[in-house]
């Protein structure tokens, strides 16, 4: 009745105390009540209420598990969940918008945000240098991209 999930965060206490959990995938979801939380390697090991059996824990499989961004541990200054960036416009310093953040690579470096944009999926490195305001509140990146970055990371 166990299931595991990709860790994304290595904040202390970011899986401690879930309670309910959204279980989200294209198309489906469901609210779920978390019994136990616990971290292995890069994995977090989930069982939730009403899940007894190995069939009923592969339903799960290729959900993501949001939690209520109230329960949302502290990540400091600077720092951000992937859900607060992802669906933020990315907009370059004149105004101009670039597109949407549709997901955020994690690479054991440098982050990067995969942007939306008419012309395609434009890859954007999550650096204070490029990212120059970030403010998920209003679901906004303002990016100041060296010459040439967009074309050469356009996909």
């Amino acid at each position: 009745g166990e299931v595991t999930a990709r860790a994304l965060s290595d904040l202390p206490g970011a899986y401690t105390d879930l309670g309910e959990v959204l279980l989200i995938r294209p198309g489906w979801e469901r609210l779920c009540r978390v019994e136990v939380a616990r971290t292995y390697a890069k994995k977090v090991i989930l069982r939730f209420s009403g899940v007894n059996s190995y069939p009923e824990a592969q339903e799960l499989c290729g959900s993501t598990v949001s939690r209520p961004a109230l329960e949302f541990v502290d990540a400091g200054p600077d720092s951000y969940y992937i859900s607060q960036l992802i669906g933020c416009l990315v907009e370059l310093p004149d105004g101009t918008i670039l597109g949407e953040v549709g997901d955020v690579i994690t690479t054991g470096g440098t982050d990067v945000l995969s942007v939306r944009t008419p012309r395609g999926e434009v890859l954007v490195p999550f650096t204070r240098s490029i990212c120059i305001r970030i403010d998920p509140e209003q679901k906004r990146i303002q990016v100041d991209p060296p010459d040439g970055l967009l074309e050469i990371n356009a996909v």
